[in-house]
C-alpha cells in the first residue's frame, strides 16, 4: 500500500482516492489531508466526471468518496451508475445531513462500503480510508 522513499520520510503511494463533493473547500481540505497521509487523491466537483474517472481506470480508482446530497444529483444516483461497470471500487459515502439518510439506512439499501458524517477534523473518514485500505490489501491476498 504505502511506501516509504529511501532515506526519506516522503511516502509514495499505489493507492488512489477520488473524492466528489460539490463544495470545492471541502474537496481543498480533504485532499491536503489525505495527500498528508501518503495517498494519491483526485477531487471533483462533477459527478459526471467522477464516474468518468472510475471507468476509464486510468488510474485506477481503488477508493471512491462521495458526498450523498449535491447540486442536481444524489450519491444514490452516481453509485447506481458506477456499480453497473464497476462493482469492485470501494465506496464511502460521506454526508453533512445524516439526519435525512441515516448511515445504517445507507448501508442496507445502496451498494456502499462505509459511511461516514463530514467532520471538520477528517478523523472519522481517515479512520474509514484505513479500514477500506485493509480490506482491499485483503481482497488482493485473496485473489493471488
Amino acid at each position: 500500500m504505502r511506501k516509504k522513499l529511501q532515506n526519506s520520510n516522503i511516502v509514495k503511494s499505489d493507492i488512489t482516492i477520488l473524492v466528489l463533493d460539490d463544495e470545492v473547500g471541502i474537496l481543498d481540505i480533504i485532499k491536503n489531508n489525505v495527500e498528508k497521509n501518503g495517498y494519491n487523491c483526485l477531487v471533483t466537483d462533477d459527478h459526471i466526471e467522477a464516474i468518468r474517472l472510475i471507468k476509464s481506470k486510468e488510474p485506477k480508482i481503488d477508493i471512491f468518496i462521495t458526498d450523498y446530497l449535491m447540486i442536481g444529483v444524489t450519491a444514490e444516483h452516481v453509485i447506481d451508475e458506477i456499480r453497473e461497470f464497476d462493482k469492485d471500487v470501494y465506496i464511502i459515502l460521506q454526508t453533512g445531513y445524516s439526519q435525512n439518510i441515516p448511515g445504517l439506512y445507507a448501508m442496507k439499501n445502496f451498494e456502499i462500503d462505509s459511511f461516514v458524517e463530514k467532520s471538520s477534523d477528517l478523523k472519522d473518514l481517515m479512520i474509514k480510508i484505513e479500514i477500506a485500505l485493509k480490506a482491499l490489501k485483503r481482497q488482493y491476498n485473496k485473489n493471488k
